[in-house]
């Protein structure tokens, strides 16, 4: 094996250990490496020299909130329909091992449930 393949070998290696060791350290269901949204961040991150992945602060309120609009764009065609088609309103409710009240809401009418 050529010292380049050796090389490429390892840091492959670190970086798997590295993202073993994110999913240990924070309570990651493994599963998480099924979803479609894991690899392709993944993918798209190794295309850009020097990307950094975004931050605490980043995450918690910037795309969160840029996220939140993204869904509320691609929601708005079902929530117009409900004045003509009618909806109705699901609920369900538990609590967390700490007590914690746990409520979903479920839209629902004839072009099926969006929660």
């Amino acid at each position: 094996m050529d010292s380049g393949k050796a090389f490429n070998n390892q840091t492959r290696e670190q970086c798997d250990g590295e993202i073993f060791r994110m999913f240990c350290t924070s309570g990651l269901y493994f599963n998480v490496a099924r979803n479609p949204h894991y690899r392709n961040s993944f993918v798209r991150a190794s295309q850009i020299p020097g990307y950094v992945p975004p931050g605490y602060n980043a995450l918690r309120i910037t795309l969160l909130q840029k996220e939140r609009k993204n869904l509320e764009v691609h929601l708005q065609p079902l929530k117009d329909s409900w004045k003509h088609k009618g909806v109705s309103i699901c609920s369900d409710g538990w609590s967390n091992p700490h007590r914690r009240p746990i409520l979903n809401l479920i839209a629902a009418n004839e072009s099926g449930p969006k929660c």
